[in-house]
This record gives structure tokens, sequence and C-alpha cells, in this order.
């Protein structure tokens, strides 16, 4: 095993490009073109605008049932979380009509992913993502009992009018695969647009039992999880450095699965007292009664 920020030739994603191409195109049209084309683009914008307004109307009736369903009274204005519930339920029920294997993860205020790869700790655009002046990939190997999962997360950059330069943002789908509980499977955590950070658990391979304990793990990865800090609690078991894949030599090195340049560059605790805690986080987060033997001597 081997974590690693892989650069990727993806071209920069700019979204303002079409638009300026076609108002380029619409400036050598004769002026009586143009403005039949303008009268056109006028129409449709209100025939746009009438569906979108229907939509809204038919989505509030829908979400009016959705709460009546639960008992559940009309949301306060700040409360962002009841809407984003029926989002993901919605979101759920569609990805299921396209014949998915789907289930719904708990709406969170923070994506760890996007936290740690682009924002970094403060804030700025200081993640290795972010740092990285291509499109990048890294391959996240995740423990999920005795089985396991890599996780292959990707960056685009972005160039927009509402934005100086460059940009970078996740590819919102984050493909997986790897066996669970036996079983093999194959799908994607895929995000979710909302006022919320949403997402959900999407199979091509795989059972509903494997879907929902996937979002319960990603449940608790999102609320209880802090990294890159953390990421010894999480990792598949390995007796190589996860950074670098080399040997390891000492015991904080060996029980965290990480040496200490490695664990500087990543910013990662590399001591007694971060074995300690790592530790138990793999006790609680990653295990469970029946991990098997070859699992548990990781943990001793």
């Amino acid at each position: 095993m081997r974590l690693k920020i892989q650069p990727i030739n993806k071209p920069v994603k700019d979204y303002d490009k079409e638009k300026r191409e076609y108002e380029a195109l619409l400036a050598k049209l004769p002026p009586e073109l143009l403005a039949q084309h303008r009268e056109r683009e006028a129409e449709e914008r209100a025939e746009y605008e009438a569906k979108h307004e229907r939509e809204i109307a038919e989505r509030d009736l829908r979400f009016g049932a959705w709460l009546e369903a639960r008992g559940l009274d009309e949301p306060a204005e700040d409360d962002l979380e009841t809407p984003a519930r029926f989002c993901t339920d919605e979101d759920v029920d569609a990805a299921r009509r396209r014949g998915l294997v789907a289930a719904a993860v708990e709406p969170v205020s923070i994506n760890a992913f996007e936290l740690w790869l682009i924002w970094g700790p403060n804030y700025q655009d200081s993640g290795p993502f972010a740092k990285c002046e291509k499109a990048a990939r890294l391959r996240l190997p995740l423990a999920i009992g005795e089985g396991s999962i890599t996780l292959v997360i990707e960056s685009e950059k972005v160039r927009s009018s509402g934005y100086e330069g460059v940009f970078t943002h996740l590819v919102s789908r984050m493909p997986f695969e790897g066996t669970i509980d036996g079983e093999y499977v194959t799908g994607a955590l895929v995000q979710v647009i909302s006022d919320m950070e949403l997402f959900r658990i999407e199979l091509s391979q795989g059972s509903q039992e494997i879907a929902d304990k996937l979002a319960r793990y990603f449940d608790r990865l999102f609320a209880e999880i802090n990294l890159p800090e953390d990421l010894s609690a999480i990792l598949a078991p390995s007796k190589r450095c996860f950074a670098c894949g080399r040997p390891l030599d000492d015991p904080i090195s060996k029980a965290l699965w990480i040496g200490p340049t490695c664990a500087k560059n990543l910013g990662v605790p590399h001591n007694s007292e971060a074995v300690r805690i790592i530790a138990e986080k793999r006790r609680t987060f990653i295990c469970d009664a029946g991990r098997s033997p070859d699992v548990a001597q990781f943990f001793d």
C-alpha cells in the first residue's frame, strides 16, 4: 500500500469558454438576424423559468408529503439539515430507479476530504491537491470491518469568471472497489449538490446491506475522523509505511503504519501519544467484535 498524490493530465475546466465562443459567434451575425436570435433566446428563457417554477412547486409538494409522513413540522429558516435529508432521500430514490443499489450518508457541514486535500488547516487552499499544479488523484485504502475498499479521489482545476485565476475542487463522484464481509463490491461515493455536504453510496455490484453498511461507515468517518491526523485509524492494515511503502523500523512507526519523515510531510502526529489515540480510534471505528485474528494483530 502506498498513499501518494498523483498528478494527472486533465485540462483546466473553463466554465466560461463556451459562453465566450457563443458570444463571439453572435457578434458575427447581421443586426436583423441577431435581433431574431435574441428574441428566440428570450422566449426560451421564459419557458425555462416557467418550467423551473413548476418543478419547485412540485418539489415543495413532495417535501410537504415527506414531512407529513415522518410527523415533522415545517423546518425553521436556519434548519438546513431537514431539507438536506429530504434531498438525499430523493437522490437515493432516483439512483434506485436507475437500477443502482443506493444508500444515503447523513448530511454534514464539512467535507472531510475537501478540508484535507484542498482547503488545508487554515482554510487557505493549502491542501496537497490545491498545491498541485495539475489535477490530481489519490487512492485511499479504507479498512471496513474485516474488509476494505480503495476509494479514488480526484481533483479538477477550474477557471470561472466568479473567481480570480484557477481554483481546485473535488470531482463529485469517487469510485471504489473492494471486499466487505466476503462480498466483492464496486461503486462510488457521490456528492449531491445542496446547502450542506450530502453524499450517497451507489453500488454497481453489491447488496443493499453492504450499501447501508458503507453509508453508516461514511457517517462516522465524516463525524469522527480528522484528516490527515487520523489517517492511521482508517487505512487498511500495513507493515510498510502507507505513504512511501518502505519497511518500518521503530515501534512508533510500526504502530502508526507511517515513518517519521512521511508523517511530518503529511501533517500526521508521530509520537507515543498519537499511538494511544490512534489505537483507540481503530478499535472503535474500524474493528467490531468479530474481527479476524490476522487483522487483530495490527492493533496489539
